[in-house]
């Protein structure tokens, strides 16, 4: 089984079991503890008075403190007393598998000792109780089950420095724990022997986090709205974990195919990209730039331009063809020096007019050809060797064949020899590609994508021409290894999700990932960097306790800040609903403008500074807001500022331009409090949440930049995507690879998918 997301039929049936059998123990665990300890009732959302309660002791009153502040945060949103019970109870459970999994996971990989394979007899229990004489007391007084929750919540604590969203020492998940016979049955269902294999992989998290949402709860949801009646209901029923091939597809097309441009084919990725589409016959074309800096190339150029009709006339369509022809003339220091007399007699054939005897080829290969004979010493001044005007014949007939192919009597086979132009792509340091999946669920695009950017970042450190900058910050290549991991999650992986669960569950990946990328490396887990920053940004709505705002605002001395504050907060308000629709570059930087006396505007080049600066005082703050008080007021200061810095961070985003984006976005209708926002700012494409997705992805793109997108197959023949078609897709974008899909891929979804790539234009 080379990857979990394409693990049998079979196993991921006993998953989905294994998921749900836990998820019911946990719920109902968790509910009962709620309700009978904390007193917070699931049927009627009602909160009991604290003196109706039995005695509490210190950890929970606190543990009650915090739930009652996550409520209320939650209930500030405009879900329902008894909706917000079942969210959190939701939120607490899950994050208790999830966290167990991870144990799981991490003890596969020799990251911790065995901590969740035999429960209380594990390994880690022994070392924990021997390291801690507290608990080894406890343990012999035959408390064991406290010492095991000790030993979870002291790993967890352990883990928080790396995978903060999974294991935040803040979560009210930690007070309500759930009982040892409950955790021993959970424990039993993980450890099943047929799941042995599948804990190896790095996906396997995002399908637990797929099947922790019962089929049954969407149909009922669909049932009783035809649109998502929330942000909540939108995120569960648009959980289709992405089939690993789709998710290559489309990687290997996007990423895969701009590396390989970048370098002209001569990449590893070539044959590392399975899927990667490449024509028979590519030719690529080098800038205006390199072909001056090229003096001694300057005589063939002109003469391929001045003589090329005079040799072959016929139409040409266009003189940027034909300058496109002349700049892919180079010279190629991959080439092997071809014999002399070969390449006479097939030169030769051209000079007497068989074009009919051409050898078997591409043009690269005459293009290669052309680079041993465009030599200084084979062109002199006002001279220029026979050999090159008959390779000027091969120039030519390729231009016949590129025409030829507009003919509607050639072959599909025919027509797919001729000759690509594949436009000049200029290279960048890797440090430099920015990719995004703005709909990131649980990573696995962003997973796939650190696999290929491995190889891309050792290639650039290899390469003699490109490869300065890197090698001057990483004098060897064992220093570029121990930094690669902390490199590709803070430069380039970047994903945004309306779910808070995602979110965890891709940082929890993408981490695992990493230590992978150490492991594999020869890097011990003493010698590893911790990974100081990971962008997958939960784009939540503002916090909506207006007493927060208002107490806030009332700490900052600056006027402009409040006034920033005020605008940043009115600018997030729909964010939970709206997602990565929302277009923060264009919804409040005039009004930010306006406050600080921007020049350009928010994003502009010249104004980042001032913005940064900003953003660095209000962070500032928001801690000295958060920390400025105690118990259960200081957590919901702390709902407060981490909501803002999510807002903070989203904005940065959409200042970020993406060379890739990576999309499984949601389908059908928009939630209902965001079908206003959508309808205004998508108008050609606010008949599906998909297509405005793909709309607003592309404008994220650098020109040239390429999109990967699996969604509905609708859009491409439904009268009323036509606007999307021809404005969106043809207009502002070129498509250039497409999968027609059909049912079944997306696991339970009924719903025929198209998987496609496409590229921005200017």
């Amino acid at each position: 089984m080379n990857s979990v997301a394409g693990m049998d039929k079979a196993t991921r049936d006993v998953l989905r079991k294994m998921v749900a059998q836990c998820r019911t123990l946990l719920e109902d665990a968790t509910s009962d503890t709620l309700e009978g300890h904390y007193g917070i009732h699931l049927k009627t959302g009602k909160v009991d008075d604290a003196s109706h309660l039995g005695t509490l002791d210190e950890h929970d009153r606190d543990t009650r403190t915090r739930l009652l502040a996550q409520l209320e945060h939650i209930r500030a949103h405009g879900v329902s007393a008894t909706s917000s019970v079942e969210q959190l109870i939701r939120e607490i459970s899950f994050t208790h598998l999830n966290r167990i999994c991870a144990y799981k996971m991490m003890e596969k990989r020799g990251l911790i000792r065995e901590t969740v394979s035999r429960g209380m007899q594990s390994k880690g229990v022994s070392w924990f109780i021997a390291d801690h004489p507290d608990e080894e007391h406890l343990w012999n007084l035959g408390r064991q089950s406290e010492v095991y929750r000790h030993f979870l919540e002291w790993t967890g604590h352990e883990r928080a420095k790396d995978v903060a969203a999974l294991f935040d020492a803040e979560d009210p998940a930690n007070g309500v724990f759930p009982s040892q016979a409950v955790i021993d049955d959970v424990l039993a269902f993980v450890n099943a022997p047929e799941l042995e294999e599948i804990w190896d992989e790095d996906e396997t998290v995002g399908w637990v986090y797929q099947y922790f949402t019962p089929k049954e709860l969407r149909d009922k949801a669909r049932k009783e709205s035809a649109a998502p009646r929330n942000s909540y209901e939108l995120a569960f029923r648009n959980q289709f974990f992405t089939p690993r091939y789709v998710v290559e597809f489309l990687v290997d097309n996007t990423l895969g195919r701009t590396w390989y441009e970048m370098n002209q084919g001569r990449t590893q990725l070539t044959e590392r990209c399975k899927y990667l589409v490449r024509r028979y016959d590519e030719v690529f074309l080098t800038d205006q730039a390199t072909w001056a800096r090229a003096g001694h190339m300057s005589a063939e150029a002109s003469f391929l331009l001045d003589k090329v009709d005079e040799v072959a006339p016929f139409a040409i369509d266009s003189e940027d063809r034909l300058c496109d022809f002349a700049r892919a003339v180079q010279p190629r220091a991959t080439s092997p020096v071809k014999r002399l007399d070969e390449v006479e007699h097939i030169t030769g054939q051209w000079n007497h007019g068989r074009p009919e005897d051409m050898v078997e080829g591409t043009t690269q290969d005459l293009w290669e050809m052309l680079a041993v004979l465009a030599t200084p010493e084979r062109v002199t001044a006002g001279k220029v060797e026979p050999m090159i005007i008959a390779l000027t014949r091969v120039a030519n007939e390729i231009r016949r064949r590129l025409l030829q192919a507009r003919r509607k009597d050639l072959s599909t086979a025919e027509a797919l020899k001729v000759p690509e132009l594949i436009p000049f792509r200029a290279w960048k340091d890797p440090r430099e590609l920015r990719i995004a999946d703005i709909a990131s669920g649980s990573g696995h695009f962003l997973l796939y994508c650190f696999d290929l950017l491995e190889t891309i970042y050792h290639e650039a450190y290899d390469d003699a021409e490109h490869g300065t900058g890197l090698r001057k910050d990483y004098p060897t290549r064992a220093g570029l290894d121990c930094a690669l991991p902390g490199l590709i999650l803070g430069h380039n992986l970047h994903g945004v999700d309306i779910d808070l669960r995602a979110c965890q569950i891709a940082s929890l990946a993408l981490w695992l990932r990493a230590q992978r990328s150490y492991q594999e490396a020869g890097i011990t887990q003493t010698e590893r960097p911790t990974i100081t920053k990971a962008n997958i940004i939960w784009v939540a709505p503002m916090p909506g306790e207006k007493e927060l705002l208002d107490g806030f605002l009332t700490t900052v001395e600056s006027e402009d800040l409040r006034r920033l504050v005020k605008e940043v907060f009115e600018g997030m308000q729909q964010a939970g609903d709206v997602g990565s629709l929302l277009a923060m570059e264009t919804d409040i930087s005039a009004a930010i403008k306006r406050v600080i006396g921007l020049r350009g505007g928010l994003f502009a080049k010249e104004d980042r500074g001032k913005w940064q600066l900003m953003r660095a005082e209000l962070m500032k703050a928001l801690t000295e807001y958060s920390d400025a008080v105690s118990n259960g007021e200081r957590f919901r200061r702390t709902l407060f500022a981490n909501d803002t810095a999510q807002g903070l961070s989203y904005i940065d985003l959409c200042e970020t331009k993406m060379d890739v984006m990576l999309m499984n976005p949601p389908f059908g209708d928009p939630s209902t409090p965001s079908k206003k926002y959508i309808e205004s700012h998508y108008p050609r494409t606010k008949n599906d949440l998909y297509a405005a997705f793909v709309e607003r992805g592309i404008q994220w793109l650098v020109p040239h930049g390429m999109l990967g997108a699996i969604s509905s197959r609708t859009g491409f023949f439904l009268t009323s995507f036509q606007k999307w078609r021809e404005e969106i897709i043809l207009g502002e974008a070129r498509p250039t690879v497409f999968a027609d899909l059909g049912y079944g891929v997306l696991d339970t979804a009924m719903v025929e998918t198209a998987a496609y790539c496409l590229e921005k234009q200017e």
